[in-house]
């Protein structure tokens, strides 16, 4: 099982900066850069040499998710999620990394939005590529009592109440019958759907039958990943499962705002990297891994808070769908 992609995942500004603001770490012997379970601190880039990503399964055994080459980035789960790292990092001898406090990226995307936009669109690629190659979508069951709700406001957690009402504004209303197919897989899709009412879900077709790979909720992004591609064709088929109500948006206006306003890029992206990353995580889960990261974890206050505002953020975009 590889979660990596690749190819560098920091462009050269974002990696500039990287070495600007931090001296790579220098490693003599093999060493355990992140620990899986523990609280995420640190964001690393590996410059030169190797390592690998690895975790336990249900049975406690070590499986290797990754080998790392220069270039490639982790740690950004706990970045984006403020929640335990999903996997170990080790560093192989010899290898050079680079060693970023999450505090230190905090403070330089607070202030710069093109670096966070860059930011959070990397690791939006890297996290669809992820996704992509495990050949199969996430199924997003709870693992805990609060994770349905973590879900179902991530992306309102990122965006600010007038990047919702401009949604609002620029959004048709949809609805679905039980049944009713919203996206089919192999064409092409120009328009997302943000969930506002009702259960989808998501299956592949498999020589005259279905496969079942996952299921969406509401506050949930419908056809997102074809944001991330070039030719914008669907991957998966999409249905509703129950009577559905969806605020539709077209690809093409979105990618007009998204080069227009680069604070509102960096906080869709941050909003989009955020999601997949909740994905990655439930794909280790559904695959008995990662168990570690989901041992005694608590909601701190300034989740809950950020959880508050979200709530209403969506509770008034459904109003506002609602009287259209």
């Amino acid at each position: 099982m590889n979660l990596t992609s690749p190819r560098p995942l920091f462009d050269s500004d974002l990696f500039g900066w990287a070495q600007q603001v931090q001296t790579p770490l220098e490693i003599i012997r093999e060493t355990h850069l992140i620990q899986e379970g523990t609280p995420g601190e640190h964001l690393l880039i590996l410059v030169a040499g190797s390592g690998r990503v690895e975790t336990r399964n249900a049975e406690r055994q070590t499986v290797v998710l990754a080998e790392l080459k220069p270039g490639q980035i982790v740690g950004e789960m706990s970045l984006l999620e403020d929640r335990p790292t999903v996997a170990s990092v080790i560093a192989h001898p010899g290898s050079r990394w680079l060693v970023i406090p999450f505090t230190e990226l905090n403070d330089a995307t607070s202030i710069s939005p093109p670096l966070a936009a860059s930011l959070y669109e990397q690791l939006s690629f890297k996290l669809m590529r992820q996704l992509q190659d495990q050949t199969l979508l996430v199924h997003r069951w709870p693992h805990s009592s609060v994770e349905p709700l973590r879900k179902v406001l991530v992306v309102f957690a990122s965006l600010n109440d007038l990047d919702v009402q401009w949604l609002a504004a620029n959004g048709e209303r949809r609805s679905f019958a039980p049944g009713e197919q919203l996206i089919t897989e192999g064409d092409l899709v120009d328009k997302l759907h943000i969930l506002l009412d009702g259960d989808a879900e998501v299956f592949n077709s498999q020589e005259n039958a279905e496969d079942l790979i996952g299921s969406s909720r509401p506050g949930e992004i419908l056809g997102e990943m074809n944001l991330l591609t070039e030719n914008h064709h669907a991957a998966a088929s999409i249905r509703a499962r129950t009577t559905m109500l969806t605020l539709c948006l077209p690809i093409s206006s979105l990618q007009q705002r998204l080069r227009m306003d680069v604070s509102f890029k960096s906080r869709w992206f941050k909003a989009l990297a955020t999601l997949l990353s909740h994905r990655n995580r439930d794909q280790l889960n559904v695959h008995g891994m990662a168990g570690g990261a989901n041992q005694h974890e608590e909601l701190s206050l300034s989740s809950l808070d950020q959880l508050s505002q979200a709530g209403r953020r969506f509770d008034w975009l459904c109003h506002q769908v609602a009287v259209l």
